[in-house]
């Protein structure tokens, strides 16, 4: 009996003491953190790769923007993405006799960034749609060293592609948990572009003399560019 009135006294000590640690803890809580800042990676070659079951790259997809950020506002919010690419190949003469040793290069690179502002509205606690516009800016060059050969020479070109635009958009978010979400969006893009490029001509062997380049040539563009809802872009708030 005593052991029994021992343990009752002790078990509604224990919980008074932690009644008034969580109360304590409570009320001393720090508030919860706003993340206002987001993150984001289009991660559609990597769903894509994995996700392929066949050797059909008829569907094959290049980013424009790898990388995304936002900052947070109450009821709209700042955007900007960047992105890129770099290749570079490496093709010897197919020439036999060449006497100058001569390794032709293929190199290419481009930019793109784009600025903005979006309003929001939320459809669910889940799901919600944004709206916004951006300004868009990009430039490309290419130099490749042999398109082909004839008569001597090896038949180069070279050229420069840069533009800037305004793209209005249209998207979806939706949210997997407090800090991650997944997005996708459409857009179209209204865009002037100024285009440069010239032929160049390479002697494969000693025997050829120097040849003069062909004059440069100048474009300038205005186009329209529908982007469809294909990508998925993997965001984090931080």
């Amino acid at each position: 009996m005593k052991k029994s009135v021992i343990t009752f006294v002790l078990t509604l000590v224990l919980a008074h003491s932690y009644g008034q640690d969580t109360l304590k803890s409570n009320l001393t809580q720090t508030p919860e953190k706003k993340h206002l800042n987001e993150l984001g990676l289009d991660m559609t070659p990597f769903i894509k790769f994995y996700l392929n079951f066949s050797d059909n790259n008829t569907f094959y997809y290049q980013p424009n923007y790898m990388l995304t950020y936002r900052r947070y506002f109450k009821k709209s919010n700042f955007r900007s993405a960047i992105g890129g690419n770099y290749s570079y190949s490496e093709t010897p003469s197919p020439y036999n006799g060449d006497s100058l040793k001569i390794k032709y290069y293929n190199k290419q690179s481009s930019f793109v960034l784009r600025v903005g502002y979006e309003f929001f509205q939320d459809l669910s606690k889940r799901w919600q749609v944004y709206y916004g516009a951006d300004l868009t800016t990009s430039y490309s060059h290419q130099r490749n060293d042999a398109l082909y050969w004839n008569g001597g020479y090896a038949n180069g070109i070279e050229s420069t592609t840069s533009g800037f635009g305004l793209a209005p958009v249209l998207g979806v978010r939706f949210k997997m948990s407090k800090r991650i979400n997944l997005i996708t969006e459409s857009s179209f893009l209204l865009q002037y572009s100024t285009s440069s490029s010239y032929r160049f001509y390479l002697p494969m062997t000693g025997a050829f003399p120097p040849k003069a380049n062909d004059p440069k040539t100048t474009n300038k563009t205005i186009g329209t560019t529908f982007n469809y809802p294909l990508s998925l872009i993997l965001t984090l708030n931080i």
